[in-house]
């Protein structure tokens, strides 16, 4: 397949030029190639401290973030959870704002929140706020790093928070299983560590320990901070600048931690691990050494996107055909500057658990058919391809996330590139993806099998798992390695979906100023003069942004041209298109205006009556969409690796449609999807496995938190028509294929069709595709009357009703209502 190159122009990334700073180093300055608005600067304080400010007028949230390279891996033995004890101690008051919460207050009151984590090689701290209030919010912040109380009054009432932590996590399988495979671990290696804490490993903890632990690992130069507001760039480094350089360089080390943390073994190591919910899950996980220096080729990118694939002739495909598996997915795992992982996790049937050997044999023959290929030029230009066009076209964010993402990168890539250097690959270097790809063997291996049903003889300490790790003899690698490749499984296909055109489409639409639009506009700081004057055009029609803005008559000297319209276009409002409404449906447009990027949403619910009719209809309509899902799986699965995203899901109302990514594929999309609504493919083997999901999803529902389950009861209560998890249990059980085959037949025979096509397009290509959905479903129109309405219950004035469950899991939650 011939590769369009038209993105290559786009991606000249940052043109970089050296300012002039009162640093240790001279700051590095450029402007994001995507967002002309956002500039970004980055320098060394003299103290080693990485900076890195994000300047942007358009940004409402000013935060802040900043990464110490510290975390559960430099916990001392005796004392699991040291670093996020830390963590919390921090947010008690420092010297220059001893009252404890006063930060947490400070952030809050000014429309703003706060939070920290603590990982295995790092901890993180961050704030977002008004961007007013940024300053006095970076002189607290900086204070947790400067000097911090560590209050001795507080330091027992913060273990019984770390403690509350802990057991809040202890019914998480997730973490369950994340902490029973650090038993597979090298003895004495930092990443067996217990990274929370307890009160038992936390115990006799003082605030001379604290300090110690602080004043051993907390040092500027193992600090990364990142700061983004609407100031520009000068502004913030003088908010930054003064508080943050006089953070103590106490010139640490970088930790060294070996990467050998599971070393090879010729038997095949089997950790299998009680879970708590009806889950079956396989973890082939590999370890490696850090693979972060080859972000240009991103070879464990390369590997997930071949073993992952779920398009025709991939592992899941022949995972899926014999009844072993419903899920895969594979990539980086574990990945810091000392050692990574590479994890295949596949979700079993209770056949593939019964037969999980059989599901690794098949796992190896597909990294033998990688190994007898190698990396495949096209796939490498597909996911640079790409790799181009989703970093090119991002949304913007803000605050947190924003500022999150700088602050770790800077610990792990060259501060020059942390804007592209994980996302964007520039490198073809299939040496590099052999010599990984050749690490994946079963000696250098840990299988990972979780579900209620195996076998156990431990009890893991922290969490109370019950576990067993046992190794099988060679004979099985020695199959492995010798079995014949299955002739199913093959490379993935070139993508037909990729897009080809990033046209963006000149707006036709109507444009207007709205009360909303004139408030928002007070807000960015124009003259009187030039507010009464938009004011006098509000809730008027323009054809276009030249019309509106000859209308406003204000010249460039009491604001430029180019600053207005954008004011204007983040401001203004369209006047949305009703492009059909008859007795088949309303269907409505809007042009993106404000935005400017070839991506698009389409949206149509099929109003049905059949869906929420009785508790077996509802039940069914799940089924229902669950088969479609399944039958879409091997198309569906390059259309989601083009940049597109298609989603079928069920309410009270009927069936709901989702379209949406890269706009010039949306049409073909949306008419591949409606070929197939009316047609269920799969087998009985496949409804039979589809069944057993869904009951399952039920019975786990009595293990969710409580609160949300306390949520669901009162919804259950309120709502007008609504049928409970209860009586979706009894009623799966008595559904067979040939019901939902004869439900789907009949499921539209009467419809009524709402949809809103919004983004990059034109407003007949949305008529059509909506024409295209009537025409394949060859409906009859539903009436109004039949339409389904949902209702909310009326109390009676007065009354009270309580409603009390005992909870499978061991916390509790009340919810109030009044009415």
């Amino acid at each position: 397949m011939q590769m369009k190159t038209f993105l290559n122009l786009v991606l000249i990334f940052c043109f970089f030029i050296f300012v002039p700073a009162s640093l240790s180093a001279q700051a590095l300055e450029n402007t994001d190639s995507r967002y002309p608005e956002r500039k970004y600067r980055r320098f060394l304080l003299p103290n080693k401290m990485k900076v890195m400010l994000i300047s942007d007028r358009t940004l409402q949230r000013g935060a802040a973030s900043m990464s110490v390279a510290v975390g559960s891996m430099s916990d001392p033995e005796n004392r699991y959870g040291m670093a996020h004890f830390l963590e919390h101690m921090l947010f008690l008051g420092t010297e220059k704002y001893p009252e404890e919460g006063s930060y947490q207050k400070f952030v809050s009151i000014n429309d703003g929140f706060s939070n920290a984590y603590t990982a295995d090689d790092r901890t993180n701290y961050h704030f977002e706020i008004d961007p007013e209030y940024l300053e006095e919010g970076l002189d607290r912040f900086s204070q947790f790093f400067l000097a911090p109380l560590f209050n001795p009054n507080l330091v027992e009432r913060e273990k019984r928070a770390v403690e509350s932590e802990h057991s809040k996590n202890i019914p998480n399988d997730f973490r369950r299983i994340y902490q029973v495979k650090r038993k597979a671990y090298e003895e004495g290696h930092p990443a067996r560590h217990f990274g929370t804490g307890n009160m038992e490993t936390l115990e006799g903890v003082t605030r001379e320990e604290l300090l110690g632990f602080y004043r051993e690992h907390y040092s500027s130069n193992q600090m990364m901070l990142a700061v983004a507001g609407p100031q520009d760039l000068d502004t913030l480094q003088n908010l930054v600048a003064p508080r943050f350089a006089a953070v103590k360089n106490r010139n640490l080390l970088e930790k060294r931690i070996s990467s050998k943390f599971m070393k090879p073994d010729p038997r095949l190591r089997l950790m299998q691990v009680k879970t708590i919910k009806d889950s079956r899950t396989l973890t082939l996980m590999f370890p490696l050494s850090s693979t972060l220096h080859y972000y240009k080729s991103q070879p464990l990118g390369m590997l997930g996107f071949l073993l992952g694939h779920e398009g025709r002739g991939s592992l899941l495909s022949l995972l899926k055909r014999e009844n072993l598996a419903t899920a895969l997915s594979a990539g980086g795992g574990i990945s810091n500057k000392s050692f990574s992982s590479f994890d295949v996790n596949i979700q079993l049937t209770p056949k593939g658990l019964r037969n999980y050997l059989r599901v690794i044999r098949n796992v190896f023959q597909y990294l033998r058919l990688l190994r007898s290929t190698g990396l495949p030029r096209y796939v490498y230009d597909e996911v640079k391809l790409m790799s181009e066009i989703d970093y090119s076209f991002a949304e913007k964010s803000e605050g947190t996330s924003l500022v999150n993402i700088f602050s770790t990168l800077m610990m792990y890539y060259p501060m020059r590139t942390v804007e592209v250097a994980p996302y964007v690959v520039t490198e073809f270097k299939p040496r590099i993806f052999d010599s990984l790809l050749y690490n994946l063997t079963p000696q250098n291996m840990l299988a990972v099998l979780a579900a209620r049903e195996v076998k156990s003889n431990e009890k893991e300490e922290f969490y109370g798992v019950d576990y067993s790790l046992s190794y099988r003899q060679p004979k099985w690698i020695k199959k492995w390695r010798n079995s014949k490749i299955n002739s199913s499984l093959k490379l993935p296909e070139a993508n037909p979906f990729l897009p080809e055109s990033m046209e963006v489409i000149a707006y036709k639409g109507k444009l207007q100023l709205t009360h909303q639009s004139v408030v928002g506009l007070r807000r960015e700081g124009l003259s009187a003069e030039v507010l009464k004057r938009l004011e006098s055009v509000q809730g008027q029609l323009w054809d276009s942004w030249y019309e509106l803005l000859n209308a406003v008559n204000i010249s460039p000297q009491e604001v430029s041209v180019d600053a207005l319209r954008e004011l204007l276009r983040k401001h203004a409002l369209g006047n949305p298109q009703i492009l059909r409404d008859d007795e088949f449906g309303k269907i409505w447009f809007q042009q993106d205006f404000r935005f400017e990027t070839p991506k698009a949403q389409m949206m149509f619910r099929i109003n049905s009556t059949e869906v929420y009719s009785s508790p077996r209809n509802a039940v069914l309509s799940q089924l229902y969409t669950d088969a479609i899902r399944e039958g879409f799986n091997e198309f569906g699965y390059p259309v989601r690796l083009a940049g597109l995203e298609y989603g079928i899901n069920v309410d009270k109302e009927g069936i709901n449609l989702t379209f949406s990514g890269y706009s010039d594929r949306i049409p073909e999309l949306v008419k591949t999807v409606a070929d197939r609504l009316k047609k269920i493919s799969i087998d009985q083997k496949t409804f039979k496995t589809l069944k057993e999901i869904r009951l399952r999803r039920y019975q786990n529902f009595h293990f969710r938190q409580p609160y949300q389950q306390a949520f669901y009861f009162r919804n259950l209560f309120l709502e007008g028509r609504k049928f409970s998890i209860f009586d979706y249990e009894k009623e799966i059980k008595k559904i067979k294929l040939k019901d939902l085959k004869k439900f789907a037949n009949k499921l539209y025979s009467r419809i009524y069709i709402e949809g809103l096509g919004y983004g990059n397009l034109r407003a007949e290509t949305v008529s059509e595709a909506a024409e295209v959905l009537r025409i394949k479903l060859s409906a009859k129109p539903l009436a109004k009357s039949k339409r389904f309405k949902n209702t909310v219950r009326q109390v009676n004035a007065g009354a009270s009703y309580t409603f009390t469950r005992k909870m499978k899991v061991e916390n509790s939650a009340v919810v109030t209502d009044i009415q």
